[in-house]
C-alpha cells in the first residue's frame, strides 16, 4: 500500500467524522434552547439535568470539531496526491480518473452558472413582489375612487405612489434581463418582456381629482392591467426558477456520483463500495 494511498484512507476517516460531527453539533444546537425553555419553565430536576447535559455535549462537540479542523481540504489534497500518483502510472484508472476530472469541471462549472441564474431569479422575483404589492395598493385606492364620494387626500396618496412604483418597475425589468442572460449562461434560452411603467397623463390626473367617474374607472383599469402583467411575468419567473432548481439538483446528483466513482478508483475499491460524506 503506498503512502499516498494511506493518507488518503487516514484523511477519509477524518472528513467522514467531520460529517458526523457537523450534523450532531446542528441537531443538538437546535434542542439546547428547547431544553433550557423546558427546565426554565417547569424547573424540574430531571428537565434542569437535560438542559445541562445538552450543553455539555454541544460544548465537548464543538472541541472536538475545533481540533479536527477543515478535514474537507485534507482530504481533497490527499485525494489530489493519489490521483496523481495513479494518472502518472497509466492504465485504466488512470484514463478513466482523468475523464472523470473532465466531467467534474464541466458539471462544477454548470453548477456556479445555474447558482448564479437562481440568485439572480430570486431577486427578480423579490422585486416583482414589491412591484404588485405597490401597485394593487394603487388599484385599490382607484376602485375605491371610482365607486364612492373620493376625497383629495385620497388622490394625493394614489398619485404619490406612481413615482416610485415606475421606478420600482424600472429596478424590475433591469432584474429581469440580468435573469435572462444568467439563464442563457446555462445553456437555456429565455426572454422576459420589459414591463411597462403604470402611466397617467397629467390631464387624467386633473379630471380624476375632479371626481369624474368615467377617468377614475380608467384609471383603475390601467392599475389592474399592470397587477396582472406583474402577476403572469412573476409566475413565469417561477417557472423558470424551479426549472433552474430541478437542475442543481440534477447536477449536484452528478457530482456526488462522480466524487464516489473517483474515490473508488483512488481506493483501490470495487464500484458502488463508498458513498462521499454530506
Amino acid at each position: 500500500m503506498s503512502e499516498a494511498l494511506v493518507a488518503l484512507e487516514e484523511a477519509t476517516a477524518q472528513w467522514q467524522r467531520q460529517v458526523d460531527l457537523d450534523a450532531r453539533i446542528a441537531r443538538t444546537r437546535a434542542d439546547v434552547p428547547l431544553l433550557d425553555a423546558e427546565a426554565q419553565r417547569s424547573q424540574h430536576p430531571f428537565a434542569v439535568a437535560n438542559a445541562t447535559t445538552a450543553r455539555e455535549y454541544l460544548a465537548r462537540l464543538a472541541q472536538e470539531r475545533t481540533a479536527l479542523g477543515d478535514a474537507a481540504h485534507r482530504y481533497e489534497s490527499a485525494a489530489a496526491a493519489r490521483e496523481a500518483e495513479l494518472v502518472g502510472g497509466g492504465g485504466r484508472a488512470s484514463e478513466r480518473l482523468t475523464g472523470i476530472a473532465h466531467e467534474i469541471g464541466r458539471a462544477q462549472a454548470l453548477l456556479r452558472e445555474l447558482q448564479e441564474a437562481q440568485h439572480a431569479g430570486r431577486t427578480a422575483e423579490a422585486l416583482l413582489s414589491q412591484a404588485r404589492e405597490q401597485l394593487e395598493m394603487i388599484w385599490r385606492l382607484s376602485s375605491a375612487d371610482s365607486s364612492v364620494v373620493a376625497s383629495p387626500l385620497a388622490d394625493l396618496d394614489k398619485y404619490s405612489r406612481l413615482g416610485p412604483v415606475n421606478d420600482l418597475l424600472l429596478q424590475v425589468n433591469a432584474a429581469l434581463a440580468d435573469f435572462g442572460r444568467e439563464v442563457v449562461d446555462t445553456g437555456a434560452q429565455v426572454a422576459f418582456p420589459p414591463l411597462p411603467p403604470l402611466e397617467v397623463s397629467g390631464t387624467v390626473r386633473a379630471f380624476d381629482v375632479l371626481n369624474t367617474i368615467g377617468v377614475e374607472t380608467a384609471v383603475s383599469l390601467r392599475a389592474s392591467r399592470a397587477v396582472t402583467n406583474v402577476h403572469h411575468c412573476r409566475d413565469a419567473v417561477r417557472q423558470v426558477l424551479a426549472e433552474i432548481d430541478r437542475r442543481l439538483a440534477q447536477t449536484r446528483t452528478a457530482l456526488h456520483a462522480l466524487g464516489a466513482e473517483r474515490h473508488d478508483l483512488l481506493s483501490e475499491r470495487g464500484e458502488g463500495q463508498w458513498t462521499p460524506p454530506g
